[in-house]
């Protein structure tokens, strides 16, 4: 089984920097924790879409607020109008500066980090190995 730590290389590796609450229901709540803890992952803005788990087609579909922040639905063409609970309408960002820069540090590598390619690339350091 794949730990947090190796998905969330996974979802970088895939240029993915998003993650919506439907994928981390299903993460180690510790590992989960951990992660939050040393600021890897920033909570985001709401999605505005989701994928309907009703009627089996798992289309897209648009959400509307009934009460906005507090109570939202979306419409399914054979299930009706669904209500959905707001935690699932919950996204982090990763906060890729800071997995690169944590990275460096656990490598104990010189040099300033930079950004060579946004989100996807960056110049960690440099450490010399056996003299």
């Amino acid at each position: 089984m794949r730990t947090v730590w190796q998905r969330l290389l996974d979802w970088l590796a895939a240029g993915e920097v998003l993650i919506c609450a439907d994928v981390v229901r299903r993460w180690d709540k510790n590992q989960w924790q951990e992660i939050l803890g040393l600021g890897l992952l920033r909570e985001t803005e709401l999605a505005t879409v989701v994928v309907c788990d009703q009627c089996g087609d798992a289309h897209w579909a648009e959400i509307h607020w009934v009460t906005p922040g507090v109570q939202a639905c979306f419409g399914c063409e054979t299930e009706g109008v669904i209500d959905i609970e707001i935690d699932k309408l919950r996204q982090w960002r990763i906060d890729t500066d800071r997995v690169a820069g944590l990275v460096a540090g656990s490598l104990d590598l010189s040099s300033p980090i930079e950004m060579l390619l946004r989100e996807r690339l960056w110049h960690i350091g440099r450490r010399r190995l056996g003299g």
